[in-house]
């Protein structure tokens, strides 16, 4: 249901937006008081949280975060902390984060004797059915 109304409202916020009225919906990260959502976090459970490169949003930093959001004139705004070397740090930097942090491009290097991908799909299809 959380998913749900937060899904609606970033809709919301863009169909009013559309319509030249005002609206933002702020998809917030974290925050670090230990209140709603974060209430029931243990110390374990927050460095997880951090290590995952989202660290805890203080009140002072949620309060910029609110301002720079409201003049940012777009509909739907994500107010979270961005810990890029602990994202790189991950391996794989998530989708939706690539245009943001920048990793080295890993390329596959086929071994010596190994067959690429087009000599496996040429054998493969030389192979009978069965």
């Amino acid at each position: 249901a959380y998913a749900a109304g937060n899904t609606f409202l970033d809709a919301l916020a863009r169909h009013r937006r559309s319509l030249g009225l005002p609206a933002t919906s702020l998809v917030w990260g974290p925050w670090s008081q230990e209140a709603g959502m974060t209430e029931g976090l243990s110390e374990t459970d927050r460095r997880r949280i951090a290590r995952s490169g989202l660290p805890a949003v203080t009140a002072e930093q949620g309060t910029a975060l609110f301002d720079a959001a409201l003049v940012s004139g777009e509909p739907v705004v994500l107010p979270v902390r961005l810990d890029f070397p602990a994202l790189r740090a991950r391996g794989e930097v998530p989708p939706l984060l690539r245009g943001l942090i920048r990793v080295p491009a890993r390329r596959s290097v086929a071994a010596a004797g190994s067959a690429t991908a087009s000599d496996l799909a040429a054998r493969l299809n030389a192979l009978s059915e069965a």
